[in-house]
């Protein structure tokens, strides 16, 4: 028998190679495996039988002759993209990683965990509400810089005489009005996921109703204080690691969602010394402050900084303005208040020099004031933290740097 091989081949579909099992080809009655097999498909196939395209032979998934045939190996199926659940760093990348950044420096890190503990009646929540003005306000605490910043400050304990206490607070430092705390006098419950996301749902809700502040603040809140533990953890057992997880857990949705840092006011063990409860506490706490009361004294002492040395301890006093109490440094150990004259060494060390420093001689040159002011000042700028003095060489610090962008806003 003879085949037109042109009719043939423009008849050749994907039906005639998997149900035909000869063609002719040269005289011979070959298999047409290679044509039905794309692993072994060739370009002389394809030319002999020009009715057919690529498309087609790849698409015959089988041949059935004699056995010799095999499956068409299809390409793996791609993978769906899966982004890396943990972030992996190097060790170039830990040091290009920017050093740590203070909302009260020298105290509170920030998006940190700290931790403020004392006995009742040691004068915690005064001391935990003076941080919360000072960054609401921008101004420096006891000489110490902030960056200025939204507060959510939860009186857990009720917030009994809390309307007092601000008002003292306003009359002491002068201040007009403090519109950048928003007060919750009721327990949220760390322990609950649902309290917690309820507590951001409402802060979102409060900050997007504001629109953009006209103050110029951050979207969210820079600091969260929760007053006190015990009262957030309803029904927990502080002695437990696990109750006690739970609750920093809560406190870590809180920074992940807003980027603040989250002050945490704790009470003593009866002894007075160390906070009550699980260490876990301490294990994840970012910064640690103990408040001792000593007969009217209070003694403010850092007892855990992870990346950064401890401040000095601090002696304070609880001294009574109408219509209750502010916390003041005691008498002997006087505040530290910039001078315009301070500000302006420090802004020309600062922009003249770049961020370099200078020597004395170099910085009286640009500031234009005497050398006399100038080391006065100088001295001054060293006790409140915003200049460090390697032998002659001035330069600006880090908190410096927070206290020129806090005094422009």
């Amino acid at each position: 028998m003879t085949v037109d091989r042109a009719a043939r081949a423009t008849h050749l579909t994907v039906e005639h190679i998997d149900a035909d099992r000869y063609a002719v080809r040269g005289g011979k009655t070959p298999h047409l495996v290679d044509l039905a097999n794309a692993i072994v498909c060739d370009c002389k196939d394809h030319a002999f039988h020009p009715g057919i395209d690529c498309a087609h032979i790849l698409a015959v998934q089988r041949f059935r002759g004699n056995g010799m045939s095999a499956p068409v190996v299809a390409a793996p199926p791609a993978l769906p993209e899966h982004p890396p659940r943990f972030r992996l760093y190097t060790a170039d990348d830990l040091l290009a990683l920017p050093p740590v950044e203070w909302l009260l420096d020298g105290h509170l890190p920030e998006n940190g965990l700290a931790v403020l503990y004392g006995a009742p009646g040691s004068g915690k929540s005064f001391l935990a509400l003076a941080w919360a003005v000072a960054i609401a306000t921008g101004q420096p605490w006891l000489g110490h810089a902030s960056r200025r910043g939204l507060v959510v400050f939860i009186s857990a304990e009720g917030g009994r005489g809390l309307g007092q206490r601000v008002q003292a607070i306003r009359a002491a430092h002068e201040l007009v009005q403090i519109i950048d705390v928003l007060f919750v006098r009721e327990a949220v419950n760390l322990l609950e996921t649902r309290d917690v996301k309820a507590l951001l749902a409402d802060v979102d809700a409060w900050t997007d109703a504001q629109g953009t502040p006209a103050t110029g603040l951050p979207e969210h809140p820079g600091l969260v204080v929760i007053d006190t533990m015990a009262r957030c953890m309803p029904g927990g057992d502080e002695n437990s690691a696990q109750d006690v997880g739970r609750v920093i857990a809560g406190a870590d949705q809180v920074r992940q969602h807003t980027g603040a840092a989250v002050l945490v006011v704790h009470h003593t063990q009866k002894s007075g010394e160390l906070e009550r409860g699980s260490s876990a506490l301490r294990g994840a706490a970012d910064a640690m402050f103990a408040l001792a009361n000593d007969e009217g004294t209070l003694t403010l002492t850092c007892t855990k900084q992870k990346d950064a040395p401890a401040v000095d301890a601090r002696r304070l006093r609880l001294v009574a303005v109408e219509p209750s109490c502010v916390i003041e440094p005691v008498e002997g150990e006087p505040e530290p208040r910039m001078t315009a004259t301070g500000w302006k060494l420090l802004r020309d060390l600062l922009e003249t020099f770049e961020g370099g420093g200078s020597a004395m001689a170099g910085w009286v040159r640009v500031s234009g004031v005497s050398e006399r002011s100038a080391y006065r000042t100088a001295k001054l700028l060293k006790k409140m933290g915003y200049v460090a003095q390697n032998k002659t060489h001035y330069v600006v610090t880090p908190a410096g740097e927070m206290a020129l962008k806090g005094s422009a806003t």
